[in-house]
């Protein structure tokens, strides 16, 4: 009898057996699909939801070589759609309600010569498609011919991104619709003039010999259409067609043609030109032609943008009165003006040949100013309040007075930008020359106002009443026209604005009036401020004045004689300059003596001892200055007469 152990132990090394055969062995491969041959090819539904998967999926021979250009052929499954119908079909892959999220499908569509038992032999392409929009789906349109069979090809795209799933489960979404009512060239819509009318790319198709590339644009991948005729009077016009697709994803592509107002093919469409993201294109309107509008999401096979709703909108006008350098706008400053690109121009040879300050040397759209400065100063170009998506461009050039053309113009200053108003076109002007100014968008149509705001330059001088004193005068100077505003009148003392006074501007000029200064430097700002800051700079300056001390006369009174053994009585006066009696100290020298003696309303007096030398008896008097006055000496003599004796 076998032990509970023993068993344990075979159980054990048995199981360990089958794992080291799993170990050591190959997965086997997943067995082919039902529909992996064309043959087999799997029924779709009119419309609705498929799952499926090209897990173990193979190709058949000759199936690569045959393959459509941007869907190669890997892991290819098949499926075949019975046409009831001359609607549009759409077909396109999602992920399988329990697949990964990542595959990467191509998808590829077909007819049979031989629909009842196809082969790859036996294909012609329809239509094909990689990826659709943003994502890594892949999408199909195309109008059916009842009682065709079309057969659908599902494979794995050959340039599988780094981790990307070479074979998964997918799902097909099957939907149809008559299509939009201007599919086609014969069913073009008329759009409303100066108006936003929508119109929407799902289930659009291209017609058999329908243009895809005409100009330099991105591929279109289906289109819907629209035509208008310009009138017969009056000449001029200028046509402008927008379109937006309201979403980045769309990527599209606007292509414009003449031709007769029923064209038999597009053979009879003659190019004018074409736009893609956010596609915008202006053109003459020659009376009498009819103008044909392809409206498409761009893209190709390989990669194409995403269907959906577009607001398209026709606009048609004049050019601008100013749209040509030799119609320039005479401008003053400060001011402003409307600019609109939506008809404006570029005249040949307009763009400059070269970049400046960062611009780009393409202008598109453009109307011109002319401005002839009778004063020096900063002039600033800007552009506020500002609609639409085409780019701003501002340039300002010197040329003469009359004649400019695009040869003698030179450049001076520029800006170019996207979307905002940050920008500004800063120039220092001269007197009596002539400056013009383009301003526009580039190929997409924008509109704003231009502002020409003008600088301003002050000047402060000062007049002197008296030493102590000073009338202040500020002029301010604009570029053109009167300045109108305040000056603030300061005194900066260190480093700060202490204010004096604030004064209107009347005749380009204020002054006011400052007094009672103390000896030293002084320094003073006039800073104007305009009334109106948006369309005039402000300004200021500096003025500094010195206040000196002031000069002084010492004068001196005392007897011209005194006897011997007798005093004498000494009287000095100090006068300022400005006939203001002097404060301080004195200092009187007599015989040896020096004694100083304080000023009294300008006046000292003082008296010497006993006179007892005979002769002539210097007496020099300083006056040692004070805190805004300076010193000053004089000096007289008295004499001594010997005093007679007497005998008795």
């Amino acid at each position: 009898m076998t032990s509970r152990r023993t068993a344990a132990l075979a159980v054990a090394a048995l199981a360990f057996t089958s794992l080291a055969v799993v170990a050591t062995s190959s997965p086997a491969a997943a067995a082919p699909p039902p529909n992996d041959a064309i043959a087999f090819a799997q029924p779709l539904p009119a419309t609705g939801d498929v799952e499926s998967t090209n897990v173990g999926a193979t190709v058949e021979p000759n199936e690569v070589q045959t393959a459509q250009q941007a869907c190669p052929a890997s892991h290819t499954v098949w499926f075949a759609y019975q046409a009831t119908s001359s609607d549009v079909l759409r077909i396109s892959t999602r992920a399988a309600t329990n697949g990964p999220t990542e595959f990467d499908p191509g998808l590829s569509i077909w007819t049979s010569s031989t629909p009842a038992a196809p082969t790859i032999g036996s294909l012609q392409p329809v239509e094909c498609n990689d990826d659709v929009g943003l994502g890594r789906s892949a999408r199909v349109e195309f109008r059916l011919t009842a009682g065709t069979t079309y057969f659908v090809q599902v494979s794995t795209y050959l340039d599988v991104d780094a981790g990307f799933p070479a074979e998964a489960p997918f799902s097909l979404r099957l939907e149809t619709s008559t299509g939009p009512a201007n599919d086609d060239l014969a069913h073009a819509a008329a759009p409303p003039l100066g108006a936003t009318t929508t119109t929407d790319t799902n289930f659009s198709t291209l017609e058999p010999g329908e243009p895809t590339q005409p100009g330099d644009c991105r591929e279109v991948h289906d289109s819907n259409w629209f035509s208008w005729t310009a009138p017969a009077s009056p000449s001029g016009l200028v046509g402008d067609f927008t379109v937006d697709s309201l979403s980045l994803a769309y990527g599209d592509v606007l292509n414009v043609y003449r031709g007769p107002s029923a064209p038999a093919s597009f053979d009879d469409l003659d190019y004018v030109a074409c736009s893609d993201f956010l596609p915008d294109i202006q053109f003459p309107a020659t009376p009498g032609t009819t103008y044909w509008f392809q409206v498409s999401d761009g893209g190709n096979e390989d990669n194409r943008g995403g269907q959906g709703p577009r607001d398209v909108r026709l606009d048609v006008g004049p050019a601008p009165a100013n749209d040509d350098l030799a119609d320039a706008l005479d401008v003053s400053v400060p001011s402003v003006h409307h600019v609109d690109s939506v008809f404006a121009s570029a005249e040949p040879d307009e763009s400059p040949t070269t970049a400046l300050n960062g611009c780009y040397p393409d202008r598109f759209r453009t109307q011109w100013f002319r401005y002839q400065p009778t004063a020096s100063g900063r002039l600033d170009v800007l552009p506020t309040n500002r609609s639409g998506y085409g780019r701003d461009e501002i340039y300002v050039f010197t040329g003469p007075e009359n004649g400019a053309t695009y040869d003698n113009l030179t450049t001076v200053g520029c800006t170019q930008n996207y979307f905002t108003l940050d920008h500004t076109v800063p120039v220092q002007l001269t007197a009596g020359q002539t400056y013009y100014i383009s301003a526009g968008t580039d190929e997409e149509q924008g509109a704003y106002d231009l502002r020409f705001k003008s600088g301003t330059q002050t000047m402060l001088t000062s007049t002197a009443p008296d030493r102590t004193s000073a009338d202040l005068h500020a002029a301010v100077t604009p570029l053109g026209g009167m300045a109108s505003g305040t000056v603030e009148f300061s005194e900066v003392v260190g480093g700060t604005d202490i204010p004096v006074e604030t004064v209107t501007v009347a005749g380009n000029q204020a002054t006011t009036h400052v007094s009672s200064l103390p000896v030293g430097t002084h320094t003073y700002r006039a800073e104007f401020h305009s009334s109106d800051p948006a369309s005039v700079y402000s300004s200021s300056a500096e003025l500094t004045i010195t206040v000196g001390p002031r000069t002084t006369t010492t004068s001196v009174r005392a007897p011209a004689k005194v006897k011997q053994g007798r005093r004498a009585k000494v009287a000095v006066t100090v006068v300022t300059s400005d006939g203001q009696p002097a404060s301080g100290v004195v200092t009187v020298s007599v015989a040896g003596r020096t004694v100083t003696v304080p000023l009294v309303a300008g006046a000292a007096r003082f008296t010497t001892g006993k006179l007892t030398r005979p002769g002539r008896l210097p007496i020099a008097v300083t006056y040692l200055g004070g805190t805004d006055t300076v010193g000053s000496t004089t000096s007289t003599t008295i004499k001594v007469k010997k005093k007679k004796r007497h005998h008795g």
